[in-house]
């Protein structure tokens, strides 16, 4: 009798670890893909993989010195939907926003600067983004657009316009 009873015991443990592990793992994907926030590819082949690539943008430069020491070169920049992951059922689901974004993407740096401190900035001052992590910008429609290279130490101090650069889409869509 005592035999049977952890038996039984021992089937439904099994039975909840098992409950358990499939509902954690319906919902990992979930959160693995922080469902909710907006996205921004990591290539352009990555933004046509999934359908979100409205164009690519050719800067009229692409080396920008920062100071005597410090520089950067744009290497891609594409315009692509926003877009994010929406939980359905337990899975990560891609959804496109009707707006678009401006991407960039960044390469030889040369120097020891705080990329958090330099951004890209709209010509009329609304809105910049940093150039650490993966910059992007909202912007709404794939024409040609002037942004401004600066430099901020903080929110308080007053930003320096290092450059100008404008972006005209190869194509649109």
């Amino acid at each position: 009798m005592k035999n049977i009873k952890s038996t039984i015991k021992f089937k439904a443990g099994i039975i909840l670890l098992v409950s358990i592990l499939l509902f954690v793992s319906c919902g990992i994907e979930c959160i693995v893909r922080k469902t909710g926030l907006n996205k921004v590819s990591l290539s352009i082949d990555d933004s046509k993989d999934k359908g979100v690539f409205v164009c690519e943008l050719r800067p009229n430069k692409t080396s920008f010195i920062l100071d005597s020491s410090n520089s950067f070169d744009l290497d891609k920049v594409w315009m692509e939907h926003i877009w994010t992951y929406d939980c359905v059922n337990g899975f990560a689901e891609l959804k496109v926003k009707e707006y678009t974004q401006l991407v960039f993407s960044i390469k030889n740096e040369i120097g020891d600067f705080d990329r958090c401190d330099y951004l890209f900035e709209k010509a009329d001052l609304s809105r910049g983004v940093p150039l650490c992590s993966r910059p992007s910008m909202s912007h709404d429609t794939a024409s040609a657009i002037t942004l401004f290279l600066s430099h901020r130490m903080g929110f308080e101090d007053p930003r320096i316009i290092i450059d100008t650069v404008i972006f005209t889409p190869l194509r649109s869509y």
